[in-house]
């Protein structure tokens, strides 16, 4: 059993405000709003050090959001911590933002595109933990040496498509995909 951060009549308005909203501006906005009309802002604003018991917290309902298949309360509670703890500067949290940021699960889109949004807005002066570091084991496909190829961009002229490419050879080696137009066969 987790201890009870926030009272049930702020999560109940903040989980309205977050599922009602539309674009990603308004998420962060209602998010920040919720979190800072409630009785926790009040109590960290009295004792700072009151965050470093967050994080833990934060750490675990980003395990639950990410492993979850749709939206739920785990988000809106983890919604509102961050927001509170995104002004501290902490480099506690930085990675975990991080590894919010790089999730593409479906059902923590939403997270992920405040965390990316917090990341951006952050003053902390630390420098960022390389993504492989906190990248859990399971997401990362393991790679082949022998795919590894040079990264240029192959100019064409005309139309390309965005979702159609194909592997452009030069000099016996593979390099970037090459943009493919409409036109050409292949």
């Amino acid at each position: 059993m987790r201890p009870q951060v926030f009272t049930e009549q702020e999560l109940s308005a903040a989980t309205v405000a977050l599922f009602a909203s539309s674009t990603v501006d308004r998420y962060q906005r209602m998010a920040m709003g919720s979190a800072s009309r409630t009785e926790l802002a009040a109590t960290i604003g009295r004792f700072p050090e009151a965050f470093l018991t967050l994080v833990p917290l934060a750490q675990d309902l980003a395990r639950r959001v990410v492993c979850a298949r749709e939206r739920s309360r785990d988000e809106v509670e983890l919604a509102m911590i961050l927001a509170l703890l995104a002004s501290s500067g902490s480099p506690k949290l930085t990675p975990l933002l991080v590894q919010l940021s790089l999730n593409m699960a479906p059902a923590a889109l939403w997270i992920a595109a405040f965390a990316r949004r917090l990341l951006k807005e952050r003053t902390s002066t630390q420098p960022l933990p390389r993504a492989s570091s906190i990248v859990p084991t399971r997401f990362v496909r393991p790679r082949n040496i022998s795919n590894i190829v040079d990264f240029k961009m192959v100019e064409r002229s005309g139309p390309v498509s965005s979702t159609r490419a194909r592997p452009a050879k030069q000099g016996g080696r593979v390099t970037v995909l090459s943009l493919w137009r409409p036109d050409q066969a292949a």
